[in-house]
Parts: structure tokens; C-alpha cells; sequence
């Protein structure tokens, strides 16, 4: 089945935070784009502290990880198209 991209995305608000959370997900096997990546952090900040973004600062890679894990669920590879990161 073929996918679809929409050609009009919101702009990354925090681009080096969503980027530090695209690269704890590829060490641990799992591809999201910069949207999604925003999205996991939002629902986070949202459901936790009620907050729309919180700082990152001050936590390493596997507590934004342990964030960030129930907001996901992994599929099968998909052969994702990297190009749209």
C-alpha cells in the first residue's frame, strides 16, 4: 500500500530537542520523523507537568526515553523514507 506525505507540516518548534529525541529513538532500533518526535514530547509535557514544552535540560538520554515510551507504538519495519526528516 502506498503512503502519503503531507506536503504542509508545522514548523519544528524546538528542532534541537526534537532532534536529540529522533536520536535516543534510532539507538534503540526505532525510526520517528521530527513531527512525531515533537508530538511524543508535547504529550508528555501535557500529561505529566501541564505544560506545552518542557526543558530537556537536565535529564540524559534514557530518562527522555523513559518519557517518552508510552506515547509510542513500534510497527513492523516499513522501509521509511528518511528523505522527510
Amino acid at each position: 500500500m502506498r503512503t502519503i506525505k503531507v506536503k504542509h507540516e508545522d514548523e519544528i518548534r524546538w528542532p534541537d530537542d526534537c532532534k536529540r529525541i529522533q536520536d535516543i529513538l534510532i539507538d534503540k532500533g526505532v525510526f520517528a520523523t521530527l513531527h512525531q518526535c515533537q508530538r511524543l514530547w508535547e504529550m508528555y509535557s501535557e500529561d505529566h507537568w501541564c505544560a506545552s514544552w518542557l526543558v530537556m535540560e537536565g535529564m540524559n538520554n534514557d530518562e527522555v526515553y523513559a518519557a517518552i515510551r508510552e506515547y509510542y507504538e513500534e510497527s513492523a519495519d516499513s522501509g521509511t523514507d528518511t528523505r522527510y526528516i
